[in-house]
């Protein structure tokens, strides 16, 4: 289950260089997701970089744990970040770089939690019947037998 946190926005800001354009403090140890979306940017194949920096207890030097470069034509972009493991404390920021003639865009950024229990759920299953297909191999056989026995029990009913 994922659940909306907050939402940072941003109206007529320079990203011509790196420049912070949301933070979240974690409040407890989460798994945050988090979407950054900007408007109003030169584009014309122009090259925009989105970056993810954790700072442990919000303080000393950030790291950066995830990042995108991305190139648009058109005058809008974003980027949805992979989920990261926070502990009470922590600060998560989100960082763009755009072209030098973006100095008045607008930015949103979104947060998330993500339900840890969800995500393990989705990554077993998905792994027992992804791509499987040595007749012996456990995920091969829940693929070939559970429609079948869902169908029966459809049926019984």
């Amino acid at each position: 289950m994922t659940t909306h946190l907050e939402t940072d926005t941003n109206t007529d800001v320079d990203i011509s260089g790196f420049l912070i354009v949301g933070t979240y403090t974690a409040t407890g140890d989460k798994n945050i997701m988090s979407q950054v979306l900007i408007d109003g940017v030169a584009g014309g194949g122009e090259t925009y970089t989105f970056r993810l920096l954790l700072q442990v207890g919000g303080a000393g030097n950030a790291i950066l744990v995830d990042g995108n470069v991305y190139t648009t034509t058109s005058t809008h972009a974003g980027w949805q970040f992979k989920p990261t493991n926070v502990r009470s404390g922590d600060v998560l920021s989100v960082q763009v770089d755009g072209a030098a003639g973006d100095v008045a865009v607008d930015t949103i950024v979104r947060w998330f939690e993500i339900d840890n229990n969800s995500l393990i759920a989705d990554a077993v299953w998905d792994e027992l019947i992804a791509d499987h297909r040595t007749a012996g191999t456990y995920g091969r056989r829940v693929k070939l037998v559970r429609p079948d026995n869902l169908g029966r029990r459809l049926e019984e009913k």
